[in-house]
C-alpha cells in the first residue's frame, strides 16, 4: 500500500515523526506503531473485498518462472479475501475445491517454490533464529505458553514474492538514481567471527564451515548434520546466523557496486520496498520509485548524499533497537511464565566461559549462563562440558539479594553443593588491650584451641571413629591459660595465611570437660587479656563448604588450620620447658 497518498507528505510532522521512530515495534503485548492507527489499521491496510490504493510491481513469467517483463505502476487493488497462513495453507491442501481463490493460490506456490530453489542454487542462506511467541491471556495478560513459531509452507510463499519485488525495486533505483539511491546491504562475515564456531565444530569431528561464499557456506551447513540429533543442525544455523554481520541500509553514492552485494540472500543489489507503514526505509524507496517514473519530485533530503548517510544512520539504529526490544520483551514475559513453576528440559552448550557454560533450551528459546563455579571461584560442578553438548537443565525463578526475579538455569543431572547457614554465633565482647588483625577470627579459635588442650588427657580413653559427628563445648578457663592459647592463636595465623579453617565436628552426647589441672605456665611479656564470652557450639558437617563463623577484621584473608600436628605444638613446648626445670 503507498502510504503517500493517505498522507504522510514528505516534510510534515507526521513524516518528521515517522523518520525519528524510523520503524514500528513489536513487544509480546503490544505493537508500537511508526505511523497513527488510522493508516496502518485501516487505510494502509489491504482489507478483504475493500479497494485499495497501491503502488504495485508487475511480472510477466513464463512457467518455469522465468521473468519476460517488469512493470511499476500506481495502482488500485481489490482484495478478493483476506487469509491467514494457516487459511490459505489449507486451501492449497484441499483438492476438492476449485474456486478461483483456491487454484490462484497453488498457482503461486508453485511459482514461489521454483523461485525459492533459483535462490539457493544461487546461494541463499537458510539460517534459523530461535524467534519464541508467547501467548498470553486476553483479560489478565499472563503468559499462558511460550512456543516456537509456528511456519506454514505459505510462509515461505508470500516471502518469495517480497524478496523478488525487492530486488526488483533495487535494480530500477540504481538505473535512475545510482549516486543516491537508497540501499540495503549484507556484508560477508569476517573470519574471526567463526573462529570459536570453527574450534567448536572440529571438536565434533565436523569439516570447518567454508565461508569464502554464501554458496559454499550453505554447501557446509548442509554437510553438517547429526544423525543422532536432528536439531544439532538447526543449532549450528542458529550460531552461523550470530558470526554474521548486520544488513544495514546506505546509499548507493558511499560504495562501489561490488559491495552492494547481500550476502545472506545471494544478491547482487537489493533493497526494502514492501512495507512502508511500518518501516521508514520503505517510505523513503517509494518516493524515489515514484520519481523514476515521473510521479515525484525528489527534494534535497532524498538527493544529498551526506543526508541519505545520516538518514539510514538513524534507521540502522532504530532498527536494531527495535529488535533488541522485541527480544527483550519475550525474555521478560517467558520470566513470568516461569515465575510459580520449574521446568526439567534440554539444553545445548553454546559457548564456555571460565566460570560457566552459556546454554540455550530449545523448547523455550530461553539462552542463560550455568555457572561452573562460585563467586568465590570454587568449582560447583565437576563435569566437564564443552560446546555442543546435550545436557538435562532445571529452570527456575530465583530472587537476588535487591529483591529482583531472574530466571536461572541449573544442571539437573548433577547435585551442586550450596554453603549451608550456620547457626548464629553470640556476639563476644571485645575487652581486649591490644587488638590485632586477627581479633575476630583469633576470639573465636581461642576457645576451640583451649577446649582441644584439655582433652588431651581423654584421647586415651576414647577412640573416633570418621563416621561419628561429634561435638565440642568450650568452657572457660583460668585467665592465664587463656593468654598463653591466644598468644599461640595469633602466631599461628601469621606464620600460615593460606590454610582453612576446619571445624571441630559435634558429638551427639554433649559432656561436660574437666577443667585442667596443669600448673600455670609463665606469662608473656605481650600477652593478651582474657576474652569473656558464652559458651559455642559450631555445628558443621565434614562434606559442607566452610563458611566464615563472624566477619573478619582484616584486609587480608587469614585463615587458620586446627589439624594433630599444631594441637600437639603447646604439648612440644610443655615438654621443653619441662626439661629445662
Amino acid at each position: 500500500i503507498n502510504a503517500e497518498y493517505m498522507g504522510l507528505k514528505e516534510g510534515t510532522a507526521m513524516d518528521d515523526e515517522a523518520l525519528k521512530r524510523g520503524t514500528s515495534v513489536y513487544l509480546v503485548d503490544r505493537r508500537i506503531d511508526m505511523l497513527p492507527k488510522l493508516l496502518t489499521e485501516v487505510l494502509c491496510s489491504l482489507r478483504g473485498g475493500e479497494e485499495s490504493l497501491a503502488f504495485s510491481v508487475v511480472w510477466e513469467m513464463t512457467p518455469e518462472a522465468k521473468i519476460v517483463d517488469t512493470k511499476y505502476a500506481k495502482t488500485v487493488v481489490l482484495s478478493r479475501a483476506a487469509l491467514t497462513y494457516e487459511e490459505a495453507w489449507k486451501m492449497i491442501q484441499d483438492s476438492t475445491k476449485s474456486d478461483a481463490i483456491s487454484s490462484g493460490l497453488r498457482h503461486l506456490f508453485r511459482l514461489s517454490k521454483i523461485l525459492k530453489q533459483q535462490r539457493i542454487d544461487k546461494g541463499a542462506l537458510e539460517l534459523a533464529s530461535g524467534e519464541m511467541k508467547v501467548k498470553l491471556d486476553r483479560e489478565t495478560g499472563e503468559a499462558l505458553e511460550v512456543v516456537q513459531y509456528e511456519s506454514y509452507p505459505t510462509c515461505s510463499m508470500i516471502e518469495e514474492f517480497m524478496l523478488l519485488a525487492n530486488v526488483s525495486v533495487a535494480r530500477r533505483l540504481y538505473e535512475h538514481f545510482p549516486s543516491y539511491s537508497f540501499l540495503r546491504r549484507h556484508p560477508a562475515p569476517m573470519e574471526t567471527q567463526f573462529e570459536g564456531l570453527q574450534n567448536a565444530l572440529k571438536e565434533r569431528g565436523f569439516a570447518p564451515l567454508d565461508t569464502t561464499t554464501s554458496k559454499r557456506l550453505a554447501d557446509s551447513l548442509n554437510k553438517t548434520v547429526d544423525p543422532s540429533d536432528s536439531f544439532f543442525n538447526t543449532l549450528v544455523r542458529m550460531l552461523t546466523t550470530r558470526c554474521m554481520q548486520q544488513a544495514r541500509y546506505f546509499c548507493s553514492g558511499e560504495l562501489q557496486y561490488p559491495d552492494f552485494n547481500h550476502y545472506g540472500l545471494a544478491s547482487e543489489i537489493y533493497t526494502h520496498f514492501t512495507s512502508p507503514i511500518r518501516r521508514y526505509a520503505d517510505d523513503i524507496v517509494h518516493r524515489q520509485l515514484a520519481a523514476s517514473l515521473g510521479l515525484y519530485h525528489l527534494s534535497d533530503t532524498l538527493t544529498n548524499q551526506q543526508k541519505m548517510h545520516e538518514t539510514s544512520e538513524n534507521i540502522n539504529y532504530r532498527h536494531t533497537q527495535a529488535q533488541h526490544a522485541g527480544r527483550d520483551s519475550v525474555n521478560l514475559h517467558t520470566g513470568f511464565f516461569f515465575k510459580d513453576r520449574i521446568e526439567q528440559c534440554t539444553g545445548y552448550v553454546i559457548f564456555k566461559r571460565d566460570n560457566g557454560v552459556v546454554v540455550v533450551v530449545p523448547k523455550f528459546g530461553i539462552e542463560s549462563v550455568v555457572w561452573t563455579k562460585d563467586n568465590h571461584g570454587k568449582v560447583i560442578i565437576s563435569q566437564p562440558l564443552k560446546v555442543f553438548d546435550k545436557i538435562e537443565v532445571r529452570i527456575s525463578v530465583q530472587t537476588d539479594e535487591a529483591c529482583r526475579n531472574k530466571l536461572v538455569l541449573t544442571l539437573a543431572s548433577e547435585t551442586i553443593d550450596t554453603p549451608v547457614p550456620l547457626k548464629k554465633v553470640p556476639k563476644i565482647s571485645k575487652n581486649i588491650q591490644n587488638t590485632t588483625i586477627v581479633e575476630s577470627v583469633s576470639e573465636l579459635v581461642e576457645e576451640e584451641i583451649s577446649e582441644t588442650t584439655n582433652e588431651k588427657k581423654k584421647k586415651k580413653k576414647r577412640k573416633r571413629t570418621e563416621s561419628t559427628q561429634n561435638t565440642v563445648t568450650t568452657k572457660e578457663t583460668s585467665e592465664e591459660t587463656q593468654a598463653i592459647t591466644t598468644s599461640n592463636v595469633v602466631e599461628s595465623t601469621i606464620t600460615d595465611s593460606t590454610k582453612e579453617i576446619k571445624h571441630i565436628p559435634q558429638t551427639e552426647n554433649i559432656k561436660e570437660e574437666e577443667k585442667s589441672d596443669e600448673p600455670p605456665k609463665k606469662k608473656k611479656k605481650n600477652k593478651k587479656k582474657n576474652i569473656q564470652n558464652e559458651d559455642i557450639v559450631i555445628e558443621n558437617t565434614p562434606e559442607e563448604p566452610v563458611v566464615p563463623l563472624v566477619p573478619v577484621v582484616a584486609s587480608v584473608p587469614i585463615t587458620i588450620d586446627l589439624t594433630e600436628t599444631q594441637e600437639e605444638e603447646p604439648k612440644k613446648k610443655k615438654k621443653k620447658k619441662k626439661k629445662k626445670k
